[in-house]
């Protein structure tokens, strides 16, 4: 089972998106979240933003890693 140079390029795009999806994420947790642990851990109602929009934009993040993760699981099972 060879790994063509095709699916090279989809693996390591997929593994790039995921990085920069989850660097995103920690970004934002840590410079929000964090120094406020004592609150839940979607609330970040002191920065303005409505606590529907922190769960919105948290839920998408976390959306995104997963299909991503389903989609390199996908590549890896279909080669030949």
């Amino acid at each position: 089972m060879k790994i063509t140079d095709k699916q090279r390029r989809n693996i390591r795009f997929g593994l790039w998106i995921a990085g920069l999806c989850w660097g995103l994420f920690f970004l934002v947790y840590s410079t929000v979240v964090f120094d406020r642990a004592v609150l839940p851990w979607l609330e970040v109602a002191y920065t303005g933003f409505p606590l529907w929009v922190s769960a919105v934009f948290y839920f998408l993040v976390v959306l995104s890693a997963v299909v991503i993760f389903f989609w390199f699981c996908n590549q890896l099972m279909r080669r030949k």
